[in-house]
């Protein structure tokens, strides 16, 4: 994230303020950002058409900024706050609550406390107030990872429930191959429960994966979960689809392997 003060070497010194520091946050030169958002916002008002969208950047610069400070932190609550209070129904304010519940969640300097308890009524407040909205699922994923990160099983079991009711959601399409993998994960990997992560890492898989040049991992784990569960028929896709899909990959080869055993043990091979 880190990037140095003047390390973009576009020359933006004929731009407008507000194009230069958008630009300055797209390379995360934050230092930079600060200084424009900062300028930016002395000098507009609320009244301002581009007041949400100056006073959010400059909020995302003072936490983003190095060195990190209990001053910047404190100025950014405020600065993503007042956005909230301001323009309520704007997306700027999505952003501000779900950007709020990640510096209260967590710790931005030495000795900054944690308020997991607040970032959850920030990311609460995002699917009450945003519902059916992309800054809603983020506030999902958000939000069922303080859940899942306790490792406690009722609160896992909490982060599942959030994580099916977001998939069911016809509004997530584009976003399933992350919820899906992510709830295969919790299923797998914190509750030891292989069998019930088939499913939902198959459904990753087809709807997309958000690392497509991990796909044949992922498919090898798939079959191997699929075995582990007696479910031989999804098994046997996950690596025939390895063969099939990615011929170069290693787990080709014991992809290979693994089809003659399965079909070593059906009655009919």
């Amino acid at each position: 994230m880190a990037c140095s003060k003047g390390a973009h070497t576009e020359d933006t010194s004929t731009k407008p303020p507000l194009d230069s520091g958008i630009e300055a946050l797209r390379v995360f030169d934050f230092n930079r950002s600060y200084e424009l958002f900062q300028h930016m916002y002395a000098t507009s008002s609320h009244e301002d058409k581009d007041w949400p969208l100056i006073t959010y950047n400059y909020g995302i610069s003072a936490w983003l900024r190095t060195p990190t400070t209990a001053e910047d932190v404190t100025l950014a609550i405020n600065l993503l706050s007042s956005v909230t209070a301001q323009y309520p129904d704007s997306i700027y304010s999505a952003a501000a609550l779900l950007d709020l519940g990640r510096i209260a969640e967590v710790s931005d300097f030495r000795g900054d406390p944690t308020d997991v308890t607040q970032a959850r009524i920030y990311y609460e407040r995002v699917r009450t107030e945003f519902p059916n909205s992309e800054m809603s699922t983020r506030a999902s994923l958000f939000l069922a990872q303080t859940y899942a990160q306790t490792l406690e099983q009722d609160k896992i079991n909490k982060a599942i429930s959030i994580l099916e009711a977001c998939i069911l959601q016809e509004t997530n399409e584009k976003w399933i191959g992350v919820l899906a993998l992510y709830l295969g994960e919790l299923y797998n990997s914190y509750l030891n429960q292989p069998d019930d992560a088939v499913d939902p890492l198959m459904l990753a898989f087809k709807s997309g994966l958000p690392r497509p040049s991990s796909a044949d991992s992922h498919l090898w784990t798939i079959g191997m979960l699929a075995e582990k569960a007696g479910r031989d028929s999804v098994a046997l896709e996950a690596y025939q689809r390895i063969i099939n899909d990615y011929p170069r990959t290693v787990f080709r080869s014991v992809s290979q392997e693994r089809i003659r055993k399965i079909q070593m043990k059906q009655p009919d091979a």
